[in-house]
């Protein structure tokens, strides 16, 4: 590290700045205190390691540095410390909230308890929470500030760490933006450093490493490099410095030629697309083939373009002349995708829905010195320009006739980097751009943009370009024990995006509009169709709202439901409704207590004789206080407990009695405000970015069992709890809904996405966040260039 001697006063990024920095007395937070004060700030370490503390001040020298005892659990210790950097400097200008545990090491989740997750997230949350909350007390009046807080690499990644404490660092990622909207008007920035691995005290001890022991082996994505506690506190230095002045906020199956003879097995109520025109680039083989043959199945007519005349022709005949056509189209060239386009509508009179499927994988050259232009180019033209000529031509009919979803095939390549060529990785990642912007500018014209990201289905071209046979295939799917992804799969999440029930990216007209659905609809769904036979389901929050919506959905598609809920008379109101008492029952259950949750569990074992689907659905949202001056520590670890221990506890028994059993779907409800802040109080914010990281981590640590766990993420449901919370009318609640023209998000909306991740459909879904949102997420209102 450079000596403060050898930098001059111009180059003293920190000079006559004031910070505070939490577990300064260690580790990142030492490092960093010394980085600040070689570069003139003043610097005021708290800490609970008193003589650490003390000691590394005196080595700072008493102008520089001094210390004061803080446990940032505790609200007048954190208040003290910041009044104590005022009283000695007359102001604050970092704050770096940097203290925080890892927690025992206990990978089971079966071997987690209460207490320790409870003290993760006090810890690592409540104590960041508490800092930001009396930096920002006294940054506000001075209009300036930095506020910085460590995440990690658990923030975005699952299984790199405990369940606690991958779920504490999300929570804080989750405050970071929601404090970022909220103090940005005063010039208070509030930004994270996500450091992956890093050689301290902590992180020897979580993974029982001695100081001699070396820690290269984890170092192995970045050959040479090695991160030290050093690197971390440089990051912290320039988020510190005005250096980053404008950086607001960093986040440092069946058979392939199934006929047409099993259509009668889905009555016409139930055939999802009845009525629906659908086009199909390359749709005469792998994905688009199964695709072609699902939505026709499911009523729709279909027009397949592809090069491959022959297999085009060939899969329109399976599927009959009345519901299957074919267009030569190459997607690169414009006027035949025009035609394809002008086609569809001349033969069906309109088009629904458009599946830009077509694109190539190109040769399988790692080394990018080994990759030519001409062969870059020819990728991103067929997949990332076809995919542009679709959605345009689509828009050019769909706009006049006010609807329409456009579907795009990305990949896995598409959020990673190393799963496959450096063009093919590129075009992935730009059709979901693609995707994102004309959400935005098609929203309006009540037009939904998707992408569906499949991981490496066994298509003709995925076998050519990993070089791979049928048993080649079949070993890269270790992640999910005995499931392996079909280009049928991929299909199932098309067929989802394409219907009325979709959301994904848009928000769904709804089937069910009636919240009192009553079970005689049940014989409108012949029992092959039915997507839950057979299966068993605990829904907690299940008496009212979302929980209620996704228990009559669940029950009318076969399953058994137990409602668990503290809503006595409306979960057994609710269960009356839905049939006799041998399809539904409900139990008392306070998801904050251990004991209700465990035994509402065996209550639906005891029952039903197993357990298959776990709906984490119970929540609370808490007080509107946008202020997070006028939030208190109480209400902040009121709602921790309920969402963030709530849907822990929930997986964790979900788990214990699905492992036996080898398979199992938990799903738990977050919310769009797990991906974006400013949209909720600071508590909601930080608990739904958190139950994202523990469905995550949870995601990984089950995968070996056969159990899938995901999250749905809606934006705001005219809930009573919502409308509360927002203090909405009726017509208050219809006009917040301006991101996707026509389309009112409802409960039973959230409910058919939950049932798609609870449905064998979705059998290769596991870890995912299913945002329900209508394209709000990814629309920044600042632009309007839409």
């Amino acid at each position: 590290m450079v000596s403060s001697s050898l930098l001059s006063s111009v180059a003293r990024r920190l000079e006559g700045k004031v910070a505070v920095i939490t577990g300064g007395a260690g580790g990142i937070g030492s490092c960093t205190a010394k980085l600040f004060c070689q570069y003139g700030a003043k610097v005021l370490i708290a800490d609970i390691q008193d003589e650490k503390g003390h000691s590394i001040c005196k080595d700072l020298g008493p102008t520089s540095a001094s210390f004061v005892h803080c446990d940032v659990t505790k609200e007048l210790d954190v208040g003290n410390a910041i009044d104590k950097a005022i009283s000695k400097y007359g102001k604050l200008d970092i704050m770096f909230n940097n203290a925080g545990i890892l927690g025992p090491y206990r990978p089971n989740i079966l071997d987690n308890d209460a207490y320790e997750f409870e003290n993760t997230m006090r810890v690592n949350v409540l104590g960041t929470f508490l800092g930001i909350k009396h930096a920002a007390r006294v940054m506000a009046p001075a209009g300036r500030g930095s506020i910085i807080n460590t995440a990690s690499v658990c923030s975005v990644v699952g299984g790199v760490a405990t369940h606690s404490y991958t779920s504490s660092k999300h929570a804080i990622l989750g405050l970071t933006r929601n404090t970022a909207v909220e103090l940005g008007k005063f010039g208070i920035r509030v930004n994270c450093v996500s450091p992956y691995l890093v050689p301290t005290s902590l992180s020897r001890k979580f993974m029982n490493l001695g100081e001699d022991d070396s820690f290269v082996n984890v170092y192995s994505n970045l050959k040479g490099v090695s991160l030290e506690v050093e690197d971390v506190a440089e990051a912290v230095l320039y988020l510190g410095s005005d250096d980053s002045k404008q950086l607001y906020p960093h986040l440092r199956h069946p058979s392939t030629h199934l006929s047409m003879a099993s259509i009668p097995q889905i009555s016409a109520a139930a055939r999802r697309l009845q009525g629906k025109v659908a086009l199909i680039t390359g749709g005469a083989s792998g994905i688009g083939e199964s695709t072609a043959r699902l939505f026709s199945r499911h009523g729709a007519k279909v027009v397949i373009a592809d090069i491959q005349d022959n297999l085009g022709l060939s899969v329109c005949k399976d599927l009959s002349p009345t519901s299957a056509s074919f267009v030569h189209c190459d997607v690169t060239n414009e006027k035949e995708v025009e035609n394809a386009v002008n086609l569809a509508v001349a033969t069906h009179g309109k088009l629904d829905i458009m599946f830009n499927n077509a694109g190539i994988g190109g040769e399988a050259k790692p080394h990018i010195l080994d990759n030519g232009k001409t062969e870059f180019e020819r990728i991103l033209n067929v997949n990332v320009v076809g995919a542009f000529l679709g959605t345009k031509h689509a828009a050019r009919v769909m706009i006049p006739a006010g609807n329409g979803s456009i579907i795009t095939t990305a990949s896995v390549c598409s959020t990673v980097g190393g799963g496959a060529s450096h063009a093919y990785t590129s075009s992935k990642h730009a059709v979901v751009g693609l995707a994102r912007n004309a959400a935005v500018e098609l929203g309006k014209y009540g037009i939904r943009v998707n992408c569906v990201s499949p991981y490496l289905v066994a298509t003709p071209l995925a076998k050519d370009f990993f070089k791979l046979d049928d048993d080649g295939a079949a070993g890269v799917y270790s992640n999910l024990k005995g499931k392996v992804l079909n280009a049928e799969d991929v299909a199932e999440a098309a067929l989802y995006l394409a219907g009325i029930q979709a959301i994904g990216k848009g928000l769904s007209e709804g089937s069910f509009r009636n919240s009192h659905l009553s079970m005689a609809s049940i014989p409108q769904i012949s029992a092959a169709a039915r997507r839950l036979q057979g299966k068993v389901a605990l829904i907690t929050g299940g008496a009212s709202g979302i929980g209620e919506s996704a228990a009559r959905l669940f029950s009318r598609h076969g399953a058994k439901v137990v409602i668990a809920d503290i809503q006595d008379d409306l979960g057994q109101s609710v269960c009356k409704e839905l049939s006799n008492p041998t399809s539904a029952s409900f139990v008392h259950c306070n998801v904050t207590s251990e004991k209700d949750v465990e035994n509402a569990i065996n209550v639906a074992v005891a029952k039903y004789g197993k357990l298959d689907i776990m709906f984490n659905n119970a929540g609370i949202v808490g007080e509107a206080k946008p202020n997070i001056l006028d939030n208190d520590k109480t209400e902040f670890e009121k709602i921790l407990n309920v969402n963030v221990v709530g849907a822990f506890l929930g997986t964790k028994h979900a788990a214990r009695v699905m492992i036996p059993a080898g398979n199992g779907s938990i799903i738990t409800t977050a919310s769009v405000c797990s991906t974006v802040g400013g949209v909720a109080s600071h508590a909601y914010t930080s608990s739904k970015h958190a139950v994202v990281g523990l469905a995550r981590n949870a995601a990984v640590e089950l995968g070996k069992y056969g159990i899938r766990v995901n999250c749905v993420s809606p934006y705001l449901v005219a809930t009573p709890l919502a409308k509360d919370f927002f203090r909405l009318d009726d017509d208050g609640a219809s006009g917040v809904y301006s991101n996707l023209k026509g389309k009112v998000l409802n409960p039973e909306d959230v409910a058919e996405a939950a049932l798609y991740l609870a449905s064998e459909e979705s059998k290769y879904v596991s870890g995912h966040n299913l945002l329900i949102d209508g394209g709000f997420t990814i629309v920044n209102p600042a632009f309007g260039i839409f």
